[in-house]
């Protein structure tokens, strides 16, 4: 069997050599392969009207349309995964440097002298953890 490279020749094997197996088999690989998503939409279109003009059956244009949503859908899914990885990624990050600030704050507060419920007011720390702080600043000198 022919090796179809890209889109353009996809449409020459359709008009020539219409085997929908082959075509949906193609249609994924180009899927994988091809980074304009747009021209693969156009492809899906064409078929369309190829089954309005009656030229390939309507369940064949079903399953391409069907291969091509599923892909689609996986790879948004897919997307959308990754971005809300990433944004946990960047809060996690984002919280634990914000608790560190807050730590720094406390150990100057109580370098100066400051009361617990005072630095715990300013820092945002709950007064246990102020107190762990103080404990550990005697224990270290």
């Amino acid at each position: 069997m022919r090796k179809i490279k890209n889109i353009v020749s996809t449409l020459f094997l359709a008009e020539a050599h219409y085997d929908i197996d082959l075509l949906s088999k193609e249609l994924l690989e180009i899927f994988d392969r091809e980074e304009d998503k747009t021209a693969i939409s156009l492809l899906i279109n064409w078929f369309a009207q190829l089954r309005r003009h009656r030229r390939i059956p309507e369940k064949d244009y079903d399953k391409l349309e069907r291969i091509y949503t599923n892909k689609q859908e996986a790879k948004e899914m897919l997307i959308t995964a990754i971005k809300k990885e990433q944004q946990a990624f960047f809060d996690k990050g984002e919280r634990k440097g914000k608790r560190h600030e807050r730590i720094q704050i406390a150990h100057k507060l109580l370098a100066k002298g400051f009361e617990t419920a005072l630095i715990a007011e300013i820092s945002g720390l709950p007064d246990k953890e102020i107190m762990k702080l103080k404990k550990g600043i005697r224990t270290a000198q």
